[in-house]
C-alpha cells in the first residue's frame, strides 16, 4: 500500500469511529502516528520525513476545522523533534516506537495549542490547563496504543514505511 494513501484511509476511519461512538473529541490521532513512525525509521533521510510530515499535516488541515497550515507546521516541528531524538537511540528496536509516538502526539498538540493562543487569540485560561493536559495525555496514550498495529501493518504491507 502506498504511504501517501494511508493518511486518507486513516483519517476517514478516525472520523467514522468518532461519529459511530459519538465522542466529543477523538481519543487517537492515526495520521500523526503514521508521520511519527515514518520519521522514527527515516530520521537520517531529512527530505523523506519532511515531505511525509508535510503531507500528513496537509491532509489533517484539509479535513480539519482549524486554520489552514496549523497542523502542517505543528506536524513538521514535532517530527523534527522526533528525528533529533531518534538519532540518539537504537532505531532497529521496535519498543522505542511507543515513547516516540507519545512524544510526537504530545508535542503536536502543545504546538497547536501554542499557535492558537499566540496567533489566533483563541487561548485558554491557565486554570483550564489541567483539563487540556488530561485530554492531550489521553489522546497521546490512545495513539500510542494504536502505534503497535500501525507498525506491524506498515511493516507487512509497505516495507518502505519501516525501512
Amino acid at each position: 500500500m502506498n504511504r501517501f494513501l494511508l493518511p486518507f484511509i486513516f483519517i476517514f476511519l478516525k472520523f467514522a469511529f468518532v461519529q459511530l461512538f459519538s465522542l466529543p473529541w477523538p481519543l487517537f490521532e492515526p495520521v500523526l502516528a503514521l508521520a511519527v513512525i515514518y520519521t522514527f525509521f527515516h530520521s537520517l533521510d531529512t527530505k523523506g520525513w519532511l515531505i511525509y510530515a508535510f503531507f500528513c499535516g496537509f491532509v489533517m488541515d484539509i479535513f480539519g476545522f482549524d486554520v489552514f497550515g496549523l497542523y502542517m507546521f505543528s506536524c513538521i516541528l514535532s517530527c523534527f523533534a522526533v528525528s533529533v531524538l531518534a538519532r540518539f537511540i537504537y532505531r532497529q528496536n521496535w519498543v522505542f516506537i511507543f515513547p516516540m509516538v507519545f512524544v510526537g502526539i504530545f508535542l503536536t498538540n502543545h504546538f497547536v495549542l501554542f499557535f492558537k493562543t499566540v496567533f489566533l487569540s483563541q487561548g485558554f485560561w491557565i486554570s483550564q490547563y489541567g483539563w487540556v493536559l488530561a485530554r492531550i495525555f489521553l489522546e497521546a496514550a490512545g495513539t500510542t496504543l494504536l502505534a503497535y498495529p500501525f507498525y506491524h501493518f506498515s511493516k507487512r504491507c509497505a516495507p518502505e514505511l519501516t525501512g
